[in-house]
């Protein structure tokens, strides 16, 4: 990951602010307003398509992330393509690919960014918006994904294979466990919930759960699959997870069914 995509994790593609890795004194605060997109919210679409030209990189955000609640022309859905595909600024390449996934754009935009982008955070967008769009149609795309170098893509990816696989996900998520990257192991140990018949899932989940050496995050979440075993997936991705600043992490956004 390059110093420039580690500096910017300070703003999740949902608008919410993130400083696990960052402070105010090495973030630029435009960074912080460039998901606001308060001050746009009313502007027509011939000016937001203006804004998309902008050499303000944070301009060029908001217009995205505006544009992603209008219902913009075919031209407009072109440029954020071009955006997502081309564009200098991290954050509205991932603004625009989010954009796209919530406007039926075209997935193969996806694809070309899972494929092109440096820059982990925007892939794993990517990854989201080709779960909304065309799920059903690239689960082998969603099955090597489980294999990138970045924790947001291996974690999206396992999501849009338990939607995809239903209960046959259980492999998955069971190599998941083994996942460097708590997060992951979080989600993992989350759509365990859906067995309520496994005793290899109530014996993986109870020893997380008695291992002291597991976060707590995982931990916690672990508990909470054992209670909540036998319930379904999209109730499971509905609820929170086990801790309140786990709740709030960019990575526990979870697309629309």
């Amino acid at each position: 990951m390059t110093d420039e995509s580690q500096r910017r994790d300070a703003v999740g593609a949902d608008g919410k602010t993130d400083v696990r890795d960052i402070t105010l004194g090495n973030a630029d605060p435009a960074d912080y307003s460039a998901a606001d997109i308060g001050p746009v919210e009313d502007a027509s679409l011939d000016s937001l398509k203006e804004m998309l030209d902008s050499q303000d990189a944070p301009t060029r955000r908001r217009a995205a992330l505006a544009l992603a609640r209008r219902e913009p022309p075919d031209a407009i859905r072109d440029k954020l393509a071009d955006l997502a595909r081309t564009d200098s600024d991290d954050q509205v390449r991932q603004f625009a690919i989010e954009a796209l996934g919530k406007l039926d754009g075209d997935p193969t935009v996806a694809i070309d960014v899972l494929e092109t982008d440096g820059d982990p955070w925007v892939r794993a967008e990517a990854a989201v918006t080709l779960d909304r769009l065309a799920r059903e149609q690239y689960s082998d795309r969603f099955e090597a994904m489980l294999y990138d170098d970045h924790e947001g893509v291996r974690r999206n990816a396992l999501i849009s294979l338990t939607r995809i696989k239903g209960s046959d996900v259980r492999e998955h998520l069971f190599d998941a466990l083994d996942d460097p990257s708590d997060r992951v192991r979080e989600w993992a140990v989350k759509l365990m919930g859906q067995y309520d018949d496994d005793s290899a899932v109530e014996d993986a989940l109870t020893a997380l759960l008695e291992d002291e050496a597991e976060t707590e995050i995982v931990r916690e979440t672990a508990a909470r699959s054992l209670g909540a075993r036998g319930t379904d997936v999209e109730t499971l991705l509905d609820e929170g997870t086990g801790t309140a600043s786990a709740d709030d992490h960019m990575l526990n956004r979870v697309p629309d069914s």
